[in-house]
């Protein structure tokens, strides 16, 4: 992943590895930011492709309620 990228929070570890695999499966490659270098957990996402990222999670998350 490139030095510049767009942060998407996630809650805990297990999120993040579960939204990354979702996001993998749509073509989008998320790399787990570990909590220690930054605040909390998160996914990084180029830039470009963090609206469609968003849009997909939004969408995985009322399918899996």
């Amino acid at each position: 992943m490139d030095a510049e990228t767009a942060r998407i929070p996630v809650r805990s570890r297990r999120q993040a590895m579960e939204w990354s695999l979702v996001l993998a499966s749509q073509g989008i490659e998320a790399v787990i930011a570990d909590p220690r270098e930054s605040s909390g957990w998160g996914l990084l996402v180029r830039p470009e492709e963090r609206g469609r990222a968003l849009s997909i999670l939004r969408l995985y998350k009322i399918e899996n309620r």
